[in-house]
């Protein structure tokens, strides 16, 4: 799953929190995880999962042209097969 994370959210986040130290990219696994988890254990097919992270600086290739799957507050998920 590749899930996307709009700097407009890491700015909100850090914004409603009043936290400016935290870096962008605990704040985008902050925002992003609640949404993995509930992409997975709300679908039978994944029996068994296990959420590992990487930031791209651009959106892969994978997802180019392609509709998310599952979208929440601005985040936007892609299952890949």
């Amino acid at each position: 799953m590749i899930v996307l994370v709009p700097r407009a959210n890491i700015e909100k986040f850090k914004s409603q929190k009043n936290d400016l130290k935290s870096d962008d990219h605990s704040v985008a696994k902050s925002l992003a995880e609640p949404l993995a988890g509930y992409a997975f254990t709300h679908r039978t097919i994944y029996s068994s999962f296990e959420l590992s992270h990487s930031f791209l600086p651009a959106p892969p290739q994978e997802i180019e042209g392609k509709s998310p799957n599952f979208s929440q507050s601005g985040l936007k998920a892609w299952v890949l097969s």
